[in-house]
């Protein structure tokens, strides 16, 4: 950073893991907000949170459904990985918009425009307090919270929670905990266990081209886009074929090296 002249503000909240006293920086500033402002002049508290975790719940109900559908009992159970895989989804989906205008939200920089004048904001910013309300930052976020009350609507569930409350759970709004050895080893133990017990085999290549099949009917139904997503999903047919015929002259060297040695 020092070489290419960047500079950094590093904002941190006083957990007490924050410890910056021990460096030496030149390019990065830190700063540490005040005592229980956090939910005030935070960005990722004024709203880039609460749309990741509107994505990550969007896909979670999306597998809910189709588990439902499938006749499975444990719905809503999944491994480690795989809620790693959506995550890096659901960050990939938060908008630079719905950051800039978070960012806009707590004060700490102004908008501007293209010449970086400061200018009052067309379209009024809310920190996100009622997430029905004032949660999509933009269209994205907007399609998104309509597809997830979509969702919750399918799965029929008794009571079921408000949007608001199913992005900010209340054993989710702990922001820091000492863990210790114990609880360290402990939490290792049981996802070790968890993932013995949740495993799921993989589709063979011959079970994936019939999917994908039955897939590509459905495309050709019902969607319009020119044929982007039909090219999309040949593509993977094209690329699943050809792994099976590998996979096939792989065995079928093997089993003449078998019987070579046989003889």
């Amino acid at each position: 950073m020092k070489k290419l002249n960047r500079h950094i503000l590093l904002i941190l909240d006083g957990a007490p893991s924050h410890v910056t006293s021990a460096f030496t920086l030149t390019n990065v500033k830190v700063l540490t907000l005040p005592p229980y402002t956090t939910s005030k002049i935070q960005p990722m508290d004024a709203g880039i949170i609460a749309s990741f975790k509107l994505y990550y719940r969007h896909i979670q109900l999306q597998q809910a459904i189709d588990r439902d559908e499938a006749g499975e009992k444990d719905i809503y159970k999944i491994d480690q990985l795989q809620a790693m895989k959506w995550i890096k989804i659901a960050w990939s989906e938060v908008s630079a918009e719905t950051i800039r205008r978070c960012w806009f939200c707590t004060k700490i920089v102004s908008p501007r425009d293209e010449n970086g004048i400061p200018v009052i904001p067309s379209i009024a910013v809310e920190s996100i307090n009622n997430v029905e309300e004032s949660l999509p930052l933009d269209s994205n976020d907007q399609q998104a919270a309509k597809e997830l009350q979509q969702q919750i609507d399918l799965l029929n569930l008794h009571n079921p929670m408000p949007i608001e409350d199913l992005l900010n759970l209340d054993e989710e709004l702990e922001v820091h905990h000492l863990f210790t050895d114990e609880d360290l080893i402990q939490t290792a133990t049981e996802i070790e266990q968890v993932e013995d017990e949740f495993v799921v085999l993989p589709l063979t290549g011959e079970e994936q081209l019939i999917i994908l099949r039955s897939a590509l009917r459905i495309v050709d139904e019902r969607i319009d886009d020119g044929g982007v997503t039909m090219k999309t999903l040949r593509k993977l047919q094209t690329c699943i074929r050809e792994e099976i015929r590998k996979e096939k002259v792989r065995k079928q060297v093997q089993q003449k090296l078998e019987q070579y040695f046989q003889a």
